[in-house]
């Protein structure tokens, strides 16, 4: 039960338990029951605690074993502490324990968790050399740190020789390497690493479709490979996202398709997720630019309509930017105090305080919210207008 408690990372519960049994003197502990309540502790990152423990068990003249060592020197790894690890690993030896892969796995991601970047590629490189069997997870780890080293040449050839070696690569180290090629601007390469994937037997997730279509995006030009990619991705049963479809829209923007960008919008509208501010103000802005005010409006209502948006004053002021600075809205004199006074209406309308009227295809338009100060003072508004 114990064992039970510290695997499920419940070091109070497996504590307790310690006592209880203690006080019953129902049995008397091992270097077993030790070791793994001072794994336990390792795990959650309670180094001084597993040490306390340490000092208990050999209290009770118990010598630490092999997994005791590797318990201890994976919680030095965990905090960073690699030197006093190898120090531990020294001292294990002189004990007449032999370490295993496990022993030197937790010194390789210890020296990663410090960002000794290349210290832990030749700890590998000596690792591979002593004939050590290595799997997936210690080949992922060199991966991730020589994406983070930004190599990705020396990335995709490790990949290679896990292949020779007949080790299949996770999904986890083609998403990095992926990354890293479309931040260095290699988007043909990461293309073309998706399908290496496939020959490799790993199967894309949506963290790699994810990356490599938000990464096209930020490309003009790419958003037909964009459109494969997203087909694809539907038919291996992954979902767009809500940062992905802030992506889409952004891409379809910069690439000029505003009636995709509108379509894609109006999708992750109906299925009530929120674009970013950033891809939202990027959109308007584009319609606006070319006098589509009412599309604007249109996604704006829709969004407010059917998206709990917890700051939309937020977007509706982001809108009326687009609108007050947009060319189409400035090579007209719809922005001037003078047109707003000026013209025909039938009926009867009211210019309020925090609101202003603008023109659209025509059609004035009431948007609630603060008329710049330059056309308050213009127009002479103090609590209310009326424009006949």
């Amino acid at each position: 039960m114990i064992s039970g408690y510290c695997k499920k990372g419940d070091m109070e519960n497996a504590r307790l338990l310690f006592d209880q049994i203690m006080k019953s003197h129902s049995f008397c502990p091992d270097e077993v029951t030790y070791t793994t309540l001072i794994d336990g502790y390792c795990k959650q990152g309670e180094f001084d605690e597993a040490m306390s423990w340490m000092g208990e068990m050999s209290a009770q003249g118990l010598e630490p074993n092999l997994w005791t060592y590797n318990a201890l020197i994976y919680g030095l790894c965990l905090r960073g502490n690699v030197d006093e690890a190898k120090r531990l690993l020294t001292k294990m030896r002189l004990n007449g324990l032999r370490e295993t892969v496990a022993t030197h796995t937790s010194i390789l991601k210890g020296l990663c968790f410090a960002k000794k970047s290349e210290e832990a590629v030749n700890y590998f490189k000596e690792m591979v050399r002593k004939g050590m069997k290595l799997d997936e997870k210690v080949y992922g780890t060199i991966v991730n740190e020589y994406c983070r080293m930004r190599k990705p040449d020396e990335a995709i050839s490790l990949l290679s020789d896990m292949r020779a070696k007949g080790i299949r690569p996770g999904v986890s180290s083609f998403n990095a390497l992926s990354r890293i090629l479309l931040e260095l601007g290699e988007l043909d390469r990461a293309i073309s690493l998706l399908k290496q994937m496939r020959n490799m037997g790993c199967t894309p997730n949506l963290v790699t479709y994810s990356t490599l279509i938000c990464g096209l995006c930020k490309s003009k030009g790419r958003m037909q490979e964009v459109r494969i990619l997203v087909s694809e991705m539907l038919q291996n049963g992954f979902c767009i996202d809500p940062g992905m479809y802030s992506c889409l829209v952004k891409g379809y923007c910069e690439d000029g398709n505003e009636e995709m960008a509108m379509q894609v919008f109006l999708e992750s509208v109906d299925k009530k997720y929120i674009v970013t501010p950033e891809s939202f103000s990027i959109l308007v802005s584009q319609l606006c630019e070319k006098g589509k005010y009412v599309e604007a409006e249109k996604i704006f209502d829709e969004m407010s309509r059917r998206c709990p948006v917890l700051d939309l004053e937020s977007y509706r002021r982001v809108l009326d930017e687009a609108m007050l600075h947009s060319p189409a809205e400035r090579s007209t004199e719809s922005s001037s105090p003078a047109f707003l006074l000026s013209g025909t209406k039938k009926g009867r309308g009211f210019l309020r305080w925090g609101s202003y009227i603008y023109i659209s295809g025509g059609v004035w338009r009431v948007a609630e919210h603060i008329i710049p100060v330059r056309w308050r003072r213009s127009l002479g508004i103090s609590e209310a207008a009326e424009l006949a």
